[in-house]
């Protein structure tokens, strides 16, 4: 799912070993958006969405990560809190 001139928008997904669907979805969000752009990144397993992050700071956004403890997967919540500039 992808975000381009105010449209979502849903292609087939391309068959890869990693699904990597948040991070496709937060990068065509932070160009669609900008500076306008908020998310509330919730405990997941793995790490997709996880680059995005820095993009999204950059670009002015907000980033509002679950805090590791209430994570029911611990792992992307701990990798996302490990970014000094999120918003637990």
């Amino acid at each position: 799912m992808t975000i381009a001139n105010g449209r979502l928008n849903t292609p087939e997904r391309p068959i890869r070993n990693r699904n990597k669907a948040i991070e496709t979805f937060l990068f065509s969000a932070v160009n669609e958006v900008k500076r306008n752009l908020i998310v509330i990144l919730l405990s997941g397993n793995g790490n997709d969405g996880i680059r995005t992050i820095q993009t999204i700071k950059e670009a002015g956004g907000v980033i509002i990560v679950q805090s590791p403890d209430s994570c029911e997967f611990q792992v992307h919540g701990t990798n996302s809190a490990q970014n000094d500039q999120l918003q637990l």
